[in-house]
């Protein structure tokens, strides 16, 4: 058995103590830098984030010798800056790990992405990324090649359906037996694509009354959302759910899943409402690897109309979905998979 001594380092408290929740029993100590202020902001306040964090790095680097740093980004300056330190301060193995696809932008965005994919691949000695096409945005073509994917794994037993979990769970939503409920877990952000979702709604909402939209998740976007389900009248068929620690038991609830992304890595909410045994209807950004159960449909983004008839054919059509977490298990989608994966990794080279 491998054994790692691990520092966790964060530019911002606020998602490091969500993080820490998760790998607490595997974490030596955790290191906040209380940069939360630098995000969503210019790229000046991007590069002085980057700054700060590299030169902490720099700092504990001469301290405690690190053998591997992991860094997980979706910033091309942070990652281009960090991964330029590490490689200063001595640490052999520098891993970098995209989980992004492309993201839209202009031709000048392109250009500095260029500028800062290159310092990435010339200072990174590993590449994962949780998809091809994460890999290719982050990295390039050429490196897309030596990168290795890393499935983002889930507990996949921990979302298996339960008819049980789905009547407490509707009856606390105060959804009725006939309601038909169409499911979306994300962050109230541009990426997630709320307000194309709630024209969608709208249009299910006019053919089929009985029809409910859950969403899961808070965002810096969620009052405008807000005021646009009140301006369509839907106040009393949208519930906002805010986030939840068990989101198993909201995806019982659910009778479809929809993802309406301007881009995606994967969608690791995907792979949780597959093992709930939803049927799931997505942008065509999400790549397609993220079918592992056949139950997905890519949608283009644009048409609402388009969008509505897709989810309105899965009204009436449930299945046994009990076992439906085997098809993601299969798929190596398991968080013990994706653990074993990521222990060889760090042990490579360091036994």
């Amino acid at each position: 058995m491998s054994f790692f001594d691990i520092t966790f380092l964060s530019s911002g408290k606020s998602i490091a103590e969500e993080l820490a929740k998760k790998i607490n029993c595997v974490v030596d100590r955790s290191i906040y830098l209380g940069l939360d202020s630098y995000r969503h902001k210019s790229i000046l306040s991007k590069c002085k984030c980057a700054y700060i964090t590299s030169n902490n790095i720099i700092r504990l680097q001469k301290e405690e010798r690190f053998d591997i740093v992991y860094i997980n980004s979706v910033s091309f300056i942070s990652l281009a800056n960090l991964l330029v330190a590490t490689k200063w301060c001595g640490i052999p193995r520098r891993i970098a790990h995209s989980h992004i696809a492309k993201i839209p932008g202009s031709a000048l965005k392109e250009l500095v992405r260029g500028f800062f994919r290159k310092i990435i691949v010339n200072n990174a000695t590993d590449f994962l990324a949780c998809s091809r096409p994460a890999a290719e945005h982050l990295f390039g073509k050429e490196a897309t090649q030596k990168t290795v994917i890393l499935k983002n794994g889930i507990d996949t037993r921990r979302f298996a359906f339960s008819a049980s979990m789905r009547e407490y769970c509707r009856k606390e939503l105060g959804f009725d037996v006939p309601d038909y409920v169409i499911g979306h877990v994300g962050r109230f952000e541009e990426q997630k694509n709320h307000r194309f979702l709630i024209d969608i709604f709208s249009e299910v909402s006019k053919v089929c009354p009985e029809a409910r939209l859950l969403l899961l998740g808070e965002g810096t976007l969620q009052e405008e959302i807000r005021q646009k389900v009140v301006q369509y009248g839907l106040e009393d068929k949208v519930i906002f759910a805010g986030v939840k620690e068990r989101t198993e038991r909201y995806y019982c609830a659910m009778d479809v899943f929809v993802l309406p992304s301007l881009y995606e890595g994967l969608g690791i909410v995907n792979m949780e409402a597959q093992a709930s045994g939803l049927s799931c209807v997505v942008s065509d950004v999400v790549p397609r690897e993220a079918d592992v159960s056949g139950r997905m449909e890519f949608l283009p983004l644009g048409d609402a109309t388009v969008w509505r008839d897709s989810l309105l054919k899965y009204k009436g059509l449930a299945h046994e979905r009990e076992g439906d977490w085997r098809d993601v298990y299969d798929a190596g989608y398991d968080v013990e998979k994706t653990a074993q994966a990521l222990t060889e990794l760090f042990g490579k080279g360091n036994a």
